[in-house]
């Protein structure tokens, strides 16, 4: 998607191998890994109101929904949840005792399962590894 778009994903590929240690280090400690997948529901209802700054910004700007072809000659879906383009890397595959939680929003919190998710490992502490999605595609916070 953000290649599609013209934006620089080369940030995203050099976050891959530290990401890949870092994980294997928090497995090893034996702490939870929590993953956040940005995808949203196939028949858009979560992109928000017609006139919302992610509807717009998702649908014009990135082509969400808009059909596609895997490298493997699957056919996805541009942002669409269980797709070719929301699945994980392969060096950052889920582990059987991960947890992967989607989202639709940049926030991880806004109208997903992670706060329940939290509560039920009885979560105490977080540590995040995030790329800075954000800054690559032009939004301020």
């Amino acid at each position: 998607m953000l290649d599609r778009a013209g934006i620089d994903i080369s940030m995203i590929q050099q976050a891959v191998g530290p990401t890949a240690k870092a994980l294997a280090s928090a497995r090893r400690a034996g702490v939870q890994i929590v993953y956040l997948k940005m995808g949203f529901k196939s028949d858009l209802s979560d992109l928000g109101a017609s006139d919302s700054v992610n509807r717009v910004r998702h649908l014009e700007g990135f082509k969400v929904g808009q059909t596609i072809r895997a490298p493997d000659g699957r056919e996805s879906r541009i942002l669409i949840r269980d797709n070719w383009d929301t699945d994980i890397v392969s060096e950052l595959t889920p582990q059987i005792d991960d947890v992967v939680v989607y989202k639709h929003r940049f926030s991880g919190f806004y109208d997903t399962e992670l706060d329940a998710t939290l509560k039920r490992l009885k979560a105490k502490h977080l540590i995040f590894k995030r790329l800075h999605h954000e800054r690559m595609c032009g939004v301020n916070h």
